[in-house]
């Protein structure tokens, strides 16, 4: 029956699209596979459909939002207790062509212990690439071919959407950093495990649609720009320690306000202009100062309710 597969999806509201993404897992020709959709301490409850509509999935609600790292590390543990060979973390707003299991898991089988991703496409255009090595996308990607393979490319980071990992990989380096909640945390589980002697491979002969940031409300979002704010800042850190990241985290930082300001309206031409814009009352400013303040205070995992609340309520996407 080949290795064992343990699918993954975290729902938090977006039924519509949790239901075509588990509508597509449902084509899948690769049989020695099972699926668990944990819902996120949703207000749009995922079980009442799935048990009506797709009794073979097996739903577990969790009490509260843990974010895309607690959730996803629940289905983890499950998955290493039921001695699954292979898990896959799998976006809700992603949709699979019927092959997508099957051609994954003959690679995973090939390649043994590795975190391995389909091509990644946005939704409905196959034209805007999230993931592909050929082109590279993005344009930071690191890319190297795989000796003997036209369809297969070692790839330097992790991208969340879709990824598929051995569950010894887990076992071996742990869990994903649950500090992190959303957004950096797949970037930092690859560093770990490229730290640790494992790959990253990206196989291109499976092409997946995503919709991505869905659950944000946008790609750009005020409640997006915190946690990206604060999480790269933790990310950076992560392997070296504070005093040694400073320097390149202070770039980056000066980089990431630069560009949400531009993206939120403003185009400062100057350092002055772009301080002023910091320092404002624009709601995207506010999100990136509150992002640097809970970095430095040291508060990771979930925003508080209060400043969330601030956040989403005022929340108008460029």
């Amino acid at each position: 029956m080949g290795l064992s597969l343990l699918v993954i999806v975290l729902h938090y509201n977006g039924l519509a699209d949790t239901l075509e993404c588990v509508a597509s897992l449902g084509r899948q020709t690769y049989r020695n596979v099972h699926t668990i959709v944990i819902d996120n301490g949703s207000a749009e409850r995922a079980n009442p459909r799935l048990a009506a509509d797709y009794p073979w999935v097996e739903v577990i609600e969790l009490g509260d939002n843990l974010g895309w790292s607690g959730g996803n590390n629940t289905g983890i543990r499950l998955a290493i207790e039921r001695n699954y060979d292979v898990v896959c973390l799998l976006n809700n707003d992603t949709v699979l062509p019927a092959h997508a299991a099957a051609k994954l898991m003959e690679s995973a089988a090939v390649l043994g212990p590795c975190i391995l991703h389909p091509a990644i496409d946005s939704y409905g255009r196959d034209d805007e690439p999230q993931l592909d090595p050929t082109i590279p996308q993005p344009p930071e990607l690191e890319v190297a071919p795989v000796a003997g393979r036209t369809d297969l490319f070692e790839i330097s980071s992790v991208n969340g959407a879709c990824l598929l990992a051995h569950c010894s990989v887990f076992k071996r380096i742990g869990l994903i950093d649950e500090r992190f909640f959303l957004l950096c945390e797949d970037g930092e589980l690859g560093a770990r495990a490229v730290s640790a002697g494992y790959r990253l491979f990206c196989d291109v002969s499976v092409r997946i649609q995503h919709k991505e940031s869905r659950s944000f409300g946008g790609k750009r979002t005020p409640i997006k720009t915190y946690y990206g704010i604060r999480n790269m800042l933790l990310c950076l850190e992560t392997p070296r320690g504070f005093w040694r990241a400073l320097p390149s985290s202070g770039r980056q930082l000066v980089w990431m306000v630069w560009s949400t300001a531009e993206a939120a309206g403003d185009r400062p031409r100057s350092w002055w202009r772009l301080l002023r814009w910091s320092i404002s009352a624009n709601i995207f400013a506010h999100a990136v100062r509150m992002g640097v303040r809970d970095y430095l205070f040291r508060r990771f995992g979930r925003l508080n309710s209060r400043d969330e609340a601030i956040l989403v309520t005022k929340a108008s996407p460029p």
